[in-house]
Parts: structure tokens; C-alpha cells; sequence
């Protein structure tokens, strides 16, 4: 039944690929998971499901589903599915409103120009890793850089993407992912040529962004 009259939903930013947390993914037994190379699903997930009321805003629990290899994501590990908390500080409310602030943090690399400097290509520099994310300690994700939640730059103006994660056996906002906003978007044809995936985001998720952008800009 669960097939029937449905389409998958995503939505990757620069190798993280997230979805929305669905009654098909809580029911797939434990076995098939880890048949498809996950350990399971975080305790925090579960938890926040059991407790979960769906509004009007369209709220969603959002998970991070896996990481895709790459030079961007190098040093990052990936072991159980994550529940997303927030990115940049905001809490995430939807699929369309994540890709919404992605595309607002896009715009103001592109605004400013750094996208024709040539930072973050990483390839060809003989360090093996790319300057589109930073050395963090790894927990399961990745380590809290001890900086503020809700810093998006750094101190060099360059811009970083902060994905905070729940985590049950850890304080708030100590699991935590983080990318040079412009090696993202460099990133994404070789993702979507590499993984032959059709849009960085499903016709549902940037309809969604879409109307939550038009809404705002009539505000």
C-alpha cells in the first residue's frame, strides 16, 4: 500500500542528501536496513515521530539519509540516518523550506561575487581533500567547530553551510556537518552527473521553496 499514489521526495546539498521522514521508512524492519548499508535510524528520530503532529505550515521531520563520497564530504562519516535540527542557526521546518534557505545562502555567494574567485576547487592541490569543508573532529558526523550555531562565514568572509543534528546520546547542537557554501554549489553537476540524478531537489520539494519564497517576498 505504501506504493501506491506516491513520489519520492529529496533534496542534496553538496553531497548530503536529505528526505522527509516517512511511515514507509519507520515500518522497513531493521534487517532491510542494514541489508542496505545503514546501521539503523537515530533513537532522537524515532522519538520525535512518536511526538510528531502535522500542521498547517506543512511541517516535516527531515532526515540525512546519506553522504555522498566526495572532496566536499571528505572526513565526514556516515553510520545511522539523522534528524536534521537546523542549518545556519534557523530551525528547519520542511524539505521546501531548507532548500529555500539553501538558495537564499546561494544567492549571497553569488551576490558577492566569491564565485568567480576560483576557491574550492580542492582538486590538483596535492592535499587529497577539497576546501569546500573544514577539518572538524568526527563523531558519527561530524564534531561541533565550538563556534557559534548560528555562524554562516567565516572570519575570511567566505560562506559555510552549518547543518546541526539530533542526536540522543549527545548535547545539543554538538553533531554537526559543515560545507563552504560555494564548494556546494560547485559540486552539484558532478553529484547529479555521477549519481544520475535528474535536480539537486524533487518537483515537490522546489514547489514548495517556491511558494514559501513567494509568500515572503509579498510580506
Amino acid at each position: 500500500n505504501h506504493g501506491f499514489d506516491c513520489e519520492p521526495d529529496w533534496l542534496l546539498i553538496g553531497g548530503l542528501l536529505f528526505v522527509p521522514l516517512t511511515c514507509p521508512l519507520l515500518d522497513e524492519p531493521r534487517k532491510a536496513l542494514q541489508d542496505a548499508g545503514y546501521f539503523g535510524l537515530d533513537t532522537s528520530v524515532m522519538n520525535a515521530a512518536l511526538f510528531f503532529r502535522e500542521k498547517d505550515d506543512g511541517s516535516q521531520i527531515i532526515l540525512m539519509i546519506d553522504i555522498l563520497a566526495s572532496d566536499i564530504t571528505f572526513g565526514y562519516g556516515f553510520r545511522v540516518m539523522r534528524m536534521l535540527d537546523s542549518l545556519n542557526g534557523t530551525s528547519v521546518k520542511s524539505m521546501g523550506h531548507l532548500l529555500q534557505m539553501y538558495r537564499a545562502e546561494v544567492g549571497k555567494v553569488e551576490a558577492s561575487g566569491s564565485g568567480s574567485k576560483g576557491k574550492g576547487k580542492g582538486k590538483g592541490k596535492g592535499k587529497g581533500r577539497s576546501k569546500g569543508s573544514r577539518s572538524y573532529p568526527d563523531l558519527d558526523v561530524g564534531g561541533s567547530d565550538g563556534g557559534s550555531n548560528g555562524s554562516s562565514g567565516g572570519d575570511d568572509g567566505t560562506s559555510f553551510l552549518k547543518f546541526i543534528f539530533r542526536d540522543s546520546t549527545r548535547a545539543p547542537g554538538s553533531l554537526c556537518v559543515v560545507l563552504e557554501t560555494e564548494g556546494a554549489i560547485k559540486s552539484e553537476p558532478e553529484f547529479l552527473r555521477q549519481h544520475r540524478i535528474p535536480s539537486i531537489a524533487s518537483p515537490s520539494v522546489v514547489k514548495a521553496a517556491d511558494a514559501l519564497e513567494a509568500a515572503a517576498a509579498e510580506e
